[in-house]
């Protein structure tokens, strides 16, 4: 990975980073939230992806009465994960906390991550989470039961304390060191970042206090109703966090994990579609993509990853398609394919439907 450079560490023990794009209903009180915080020792990072409403105004008007806050603006509309990446790379703190635009944190959760941080050496600290609707009432609490610490199945651990990138302090190093960035996606770009820097990360602990504060799904959120986008940046994510297991020697650790996710994620946006308000046909049409895809990757999969690059181009011919898809039903047939260890009546996408 080319082309980029991550600032220089200072004393700061905290960088909090909160990308924002049209976000005026909420922006304000999510600052609050922030500077607000017991630990007075932090920078706040305000990405703005481009906004046509009236966020900047209130960014800058919070900056000139708290100059602890910085601002970023992107000249263009370059989605969540880029103004994620500005962040990242403009913090000059020793550890990371992104807090989205319209969300809260509670007084006390960077006093209360920071010191469990300091106590067990952690490179990840991971707190619980309170969903609210748009007008602030509590919905459900999500607390963590158990601090899975040196665990080096990553599927475990987001299992253990979810698959969300904003309730947990990260050790910047952990970016800067290996060179994690969050990909360019429109969805599911925290799941593809989270997951490669657990993978990375040597101690996690947790609060299970449900200390961030996340407002589910406003009307203009990009979260808010399912589409196609959502299906193909999916798949995008889980095929970029297998590279990058395979590639940091993972794989094997973590293969079924990852398989079991990969058809609970599937089977998530099934449901999502499902109760959704678009027509029956659009529902059709969707739901054959889902279910091509999950069949496609649980049989096929990985005689896909691993096929050469010059190879896959080829098999977008007929004899080369049919060839991949003889190497896969070959491994299917040898044991080696999912279809032997996988429950599809298991459960484990239960931690999926509670973010």
């Amino acid at each position: 990975m080319v082309g980029f450079a991550f600032h220089a560490v200072d004393a700061l023990p905290v960088s909090v980073i909160v990308p924002i794009y049209n976000s005026e209903e909420y922006l304000e009180e999510c600052l609050l939230s922030i500077v607000h915080q017991s630990v007075r020792d932090i920078e706040v990072i305000c990405v703005d992806d481009h906004s046509d409403d009236a966020s900047v105004e209130i960014v800058e008007r919070c900056i000139g009465l708290d100059q602890r806050i910085t601002l970023i603006q992107h000249e263009v509309n370059r989605g969540p994960g880029a103004a994620r990446n500005s962040g990242l790379l403009a913090a000059r703190g020793h550890y990371l906390l992104s807090v989205d635009s319209d969300d809260l944190i509670a007084p006390n959760m960077v006093e209360r991550l920071l010191s469990k941080a300091s106590d067990s050496d952690a490179d990840v600290v991971a707190c619980g989470l309170n969903l609210i609707s748009s007008d602030g009432l509590t919905i459900k609490r999500l607390r963590i039961k158990s601090a899975p610490l040196n665990v080096c199945d990553v599927f475990a651990i987001l299992k253990s304390i979810f698959f969300s990138f904003n309730n947990k302090l990260w050790r910047r190093s952990i970016f800067s060191d290996n060179e994690i960035l969050f990909p360019d996606l429109r969805y599911a770009e925290d799941f593809a970042t989270t997951a490669r820097a657990l993978a990375k990360a040597t101690i996690i602990d947790v609060v299970d206090e449900p200390l961030y504060v996340h407002r589910w799904a406003r009307p203009r959120s990009l979260s808010s109703s399912p589409s196609a986008g959502h299906v193909f940046d999916h798949m995008a994510a889980f095929f970029l966090v297998r590279d990058f297991l395979f590639r940091e020697g993972l794989w094997e650790a973590n293969r079924k994990g990852f398989l079991r996710a990969l058809s609970d994620s599937v089977d998530y946006h099934a449901e999502r579609l499902i109760g959704a308000d678009v027509s029956i046909d659009k529902k059709t049409e969707y739901l054959r993509i889902l279910l091509t895809m999950k069949c496609g990757f649980l049989v096929y999969g990985e005689a896909i990853c691993s096929t050469d690059p010059a190879k896959l181009f080829e098999s977008f011919s007929y004899s080369g398609s049919c060839s991949l898809l003889d190497q896969g039903a070959v491994e299917k047939d040898s044991g080696n394919s999912v279809g032997e260890e996988y429950d599809p009546k298991g459960n484990f996408g239960a931690w999926m439907r509670e973010e």
